[in-house]
């Protein structure tokens, strides 16, 4: 039992993961490798690659994500994952379509047993034809695979199995679960005080990644993973002309978001001191 950092390469035949021990580093084995059930191999400190020769994983393989990069392990030769746990921690939200968490010079055998801590808006993909084990981020399909929806039954976009009133397709932009009508994602709009002066702000959760800039009548647009989100502001609901701003997120008693989703805030034109009326929305739609 114990921990063994390794951030050398170490030139050993065989390595041996006991149950309960757990070996992390930078570094690596050049002999084989083997991970017993109820060991952990865990890559770097922080974020890192481990090397090794043939490696056999029964035990856990512990993954970190953080951000634009994750855990490798790198195999020179096969790599056998049968019965073997997937454990995903997320530091910080993942930015990426894709992450390389795994590769390997000849064959694979297996596939993981047990997948923890996944964001729904991505999968694990086994690609032999390049030799890897790839977390692949998703479209709308794999999200509504992943929160438990039924193709031909429940999964279209304008359906709502869980009758919250709120879409699917919306409940995919915000982070919401489709068949919980206590959990319709986040969107909240309020009065908040913007550099010293009341403004109507707008609070939603996009898709992790999401870059927001100026569109079309004044709006502010994001298009990401399939979907369209346009926040618009409008001074008497007869236009929606307003011109609107992403300033610093507003959080202050909001839930801890879903992986794969981050905060954004929007403002509208101007102090609501200096305008009879005021107000914002969000419009979200199918990217062509």
């Amino acid at each position: 039992e114990g921990t063994l950092q390794m951030d050398c390469v170490s030139s050993a035949t065989a390595t041996t993961v006991a149950s309960g021990a757990t070996l992390k580093g930078k570094g690596g084995v050049l002999g084989t490798l083997a991970i017993s059930t109820g060991g952990t191999l865990e890559p770097g400190d922080g974020v890192g690659t481990f090397s090794s020769g043939h490696t056999t994983l029964a035990g856990t393989y512990a993954c970190e994500f953080d951000g634009s990069i994750c855990d490798r392990i790198a195999t020179t030769g096969s790599l056998d994952i049968t019965g073997a746990t997937l454990a995903i921690t997320t530091l910080s939200p993942l930015l990426e379509a894709s992450y390389v968490l795994a590769t390997y010079t000849d064959t694979l055998t297996g596939t993981f047993a047990t997948v923890t801590g996944l964001s729904a808006s991505y999968s694990l993909q086994y690609d032999a034809a390049n030799k890897q084990i790839v977390l692949i981020r998703g479209g709308y399909d794999s999200w509504a695979a992943a929160m438990g929806l039924t193709v031909g039954v429940n999964d279209g976009k304008m359906q709502d199995p869980d009758g919250d009133g709120v879409s699917n397709l919306m409940e995919y932009a915000l982070g919401g679960n489709p068949l919980s009508a206590a959990d319709n994602g986040v969107s909240t709009g309020n009065v908040q005080m913007v550099d010293g002066s009341p403004a109507l702000v707008q609070t939603i959760a996009a898709r992790a990644g999401a870059v927001f800039a100026s569109g079309t009548d004044g709006s502010m647009e994001a298009t990401i993973d399939g979907i369209i989100y346009r926040i618009e502001g409008s001074l008497g609901l007869d236009s929606w002309t307003d011109t609107i701003s992403e300033i610093t997120p507003i959080t202050d008693g909001l839930p801890t978001l879903p992986a794969g989703y981050e905060y954004h805030t929007f403002r509208t034109g101007g102090p609501i001191a200096s305008t009879a009326s005021d107000f914002i929305r969000l419009n979200v739609s199918d990217a062509p």
